[in-house]
């Protein structure tokens, strides 16, 4: 292997100098890793530390009202409505002047009570599907804090939280099956 001239020694030197001027050097307390904690009760004992299991309560109780369960995975809203047996996604059908999003925002507001605070992905929807001579239209939104519960009086009687490879027990329809399988490809 050549030698490295001086020169470049003298500016690999200079460019770390660089990137080091804004670092600050941390105690060692915070960058050394900690296995072991004090109990709270003030003694001194010290117990060694273990994650928390990623399968909950809820999942052991197969609790699909709870967004406590499949943690490392996405999990759908899917609901029932009053006179209609089978489980979808909430849904509403579109106003005069009112665009897609809109349709959807309402179809969310209609079926969840206030608190809860989601985030719609874009305006456009991810997909569409043909349902009963009409168009279905899909949209993202993710839940960002609170836990849903359904709106009192609405149309909505039953919710799940239910992740993609528990969809197929829940939506019967092939065609949509496919178009969800499609979506929720990740």
């Amino acid at each position: 292997m050549p030698e490295v001239p001086e020169w470049e020694t003298d500016f690999l030197e200079w460019k770390a100098e660089l990137q080091n001027r804004g670092n600050k050097e941390l105690p060692e307390e915070f960058t050394k890793g900690k296995t072991t904690y004090e109990s709270e009760d003030g003694e001194g004992a010290t117990q060694q530390w273990q994650p928390a299991p990623r399968e909950t309560e809820a999942d052991v109780a197969m609790d699909t009202k709870s967004l406590r369960r499949r943690l490392d995975q996405r999990l759908f809203l899917l609901v029932k409505t009053k006179g209609d047996s089978s489980w979808q996604f909430p849904q509403a059908e579109s106003s005069a002047g009112e665009t897609m999003r809109q349709t959807a925002e309402r179809a969310l507001k209609e079926t969840i009570q206030q608190g809860p605070k989601t985030y719609f992905v874009g305006n456009a929807p991810m997909g569409h599907v043909y349902q009963n001579n009409s168009k279905a239209f899909f949209h993202k939104a993710q839940l960002i804090k609170g836990q849903a519960a359904l709106k009192q009086g609405g149309q909505a009687v039953e919710y799940a939280w239910v992740a993609k490879d528990e969809m197929p027990k829940y939506i019967n329809d092939q065609e949509t099956q496919t178009l969800l399988s499609k979506m929720l490809g990740r």
